[in-house]
C-alpha cells in the first residue's frame, strides 16, 4: 500500500512538472507577439493621444488619465515604426515583439524632451538622437551648399560613413535586431542622399542649372541603391525627404530637357530664387498640413491630387487619391 501511494505521488509530481514545462513553453511562444507602450505627457495641449500602426492606420486613441498618462498593450504585434500624435505634434517609436517601452515628453520642447525607458528604450533613444542630429544638419544645409561640388560630395560621404561607424559602435555595445539596424542605416543613408538631391538647386541658383551636368561623375551614385518600395519606411521623415527631393530633381531635369528651357547659347530662362523659395515653402507647408490631417506626408503630386477636382475623390477608382 505504501509503495502504491509513493508511486501515485511520483506520477502526480511528474505530470505536474510536465504541465508546468509545457505551460511555460506555451506562454513563451505567445509572448513573441506582444508588446507594451505607455507614456506621460507634461503640459499636454489636450487630453487626446492617437496611436498609428506601421501602415498609418489608427490603432487606438486615448484619453490621458489624471496623471497625464496612457498605456496600450499590443497583441499580434507587427514590428515596425509606430507613430503617436498629440496636439499637432508627431513622433515615431520603434516597436518589436516583447518590447515594454515607456516615454516622457514635455510639449514645450517636444522632440528635445523626449526620453524612453524600459525594454526597447535604448534603440528608441538612439533613434531620436539621430533624428535630432539630422534636423540640426538640415538647418545647416544652406551653409554647406556654398561648398564646391567636389568638396560637398566628399563632405557628405565622410559624414555618412562617420554616422554609420557610430552606429556600428553602438551595436557592438548594445545587441539589437537586424530590423533595428536596417532602420537606422536607412535613416542615415537617406538623410544624406536627400542633401545631395537638394544641393544642386541650393548651389547653382543664379549660376544656372545648366551646370548640373558638371557635377562629379559619381555624385548621384546613391541612386543605384534606392528602394522605392520600402513600405516599412513610408512614415519615416528622412526617407520621405529623400523621395520628395529626388523625384522633384528628376522631374525638373526632365522638364528642362523636354521644354527647351536651355537655348543654343547654354543659357536658361531667368531663374528667380526668391519666388522659387517662396513656392517651395508653400509646398512644404501644404505637405505638413496634409501630414497633420491625414497622418502621412504628401509631395507635390499628393497635394495636387487633393486640390484639383475630381482627383481628390475619384480617379481610376481611387488610384490617385488618398
Amino acid at each position: 500500500m505504501a509503495k502504491t501511494l509513493i508511486l501515485i505521488r511520483s506520477l502526480g509530481l511528474f505530470v505536474g512538472l510536465l504541465a508546468i514545462t509545457f505551460g511555460c513553453k506555451s506562454k513563451n511562444a505567445s509572448e513573441g507577439d506582444v508588446a507594451f507602450l505607455g507614456g506621460e505627457i507634461v503640459n499636454p495641449k489636450n487630453k487626446n493621444v492617437i496611436l498609428y500602426n506601421t501602415d498609418g492606420n489608427v490603432v487606438d486613441s486615448f484619453k490621458l488619465d489624471i496623471n497625464n498618462r496612457f498605456k496600450h498593450n499590443f497583441k499580434n504585434l507587427n514590428p515596425g515604426l509606430y507613430s503617436i500624435t498629440h496636439g499637432g505634434e508627431y513622433q515615431l517609436v520603434l516597436l518589436e515583439p516583447n518590447d515594454s517601452v515607456m516615454f516622457r515628453l514635455n510639449t514645450y520642447d517636444f522632440d528635445e524632451s523626449l526620453v524612453f525607458t524600459g525594454k526597447g528604450a535604448k534603440k528608441n533613444n538612439y533613434l531620436i538622437k539621430t533624428y535630432l542630429s539630422n534636423e540640426r544638419e538640415a538647418d545647416k544645409l544652406v551653409e554647406y551648399s556654398k561648398m564646391e561640388p567636389e568638396a560637398f560630395h566628399s563632405f557628405i560621404e565622410e559624414r555618412r560613413q562617420r554616422h554609420l561607424n557610430q552606429l556600428q559602435k553602438f551595436l557592438a555595445q548594445n545587441k539589437q535586431s537586424d530590423f533595428f539596424q536596417s532602420i537606422l542605416e536607412a535613416n542615415i543613408n537617406y538623410n544624406n542622399y536627400a542633401d545631395k538631391e537638394i544641393y544642386p538647386f541650393a548651389y547653382f541658383g543664379n549660376n544656372k542649372l545648366i551646370h548640373v551636368k558638371d557635377l562629379p561623375e559619381n555624385f548621384y551614385a546613391h541612386r543605384n541603391n534606392i528602394d522605392y518600395n520600402a513600405n516599412h519606411l513610408s512614415r519615416f521623415f528622412s526617407y520621405n525627404r529623400f523621395l520628395f527631393s529626388h523625384i522633384d530633381n528628376l522631374a525638373i531635369t526632365n522638364i528642362l530637357a523636354r521644354r527647351n528651357f536651355i537655348d543654343e547659347s547654354n543659357h536658361m530662362t531667368e531663374f528667380t530664387p526668391f519666388a522659387s523659395a517662396f513656392g517651395g515653402a508653400l509646398i512644404g507647408l501644404a505637405a505638413v498640413l496634409l501630414m497633420a490631417m491625414n497622418g502621412r506626408i504628401a509631395g507635390i503630386s499628393g497635394i495636387m491630387v487633393n486640390i484639383l477636382p475630381p482627383w481628390g475623390t475619384r480617379v481610376l477608382d481611387g488610384d490617385l487619391s488618398w
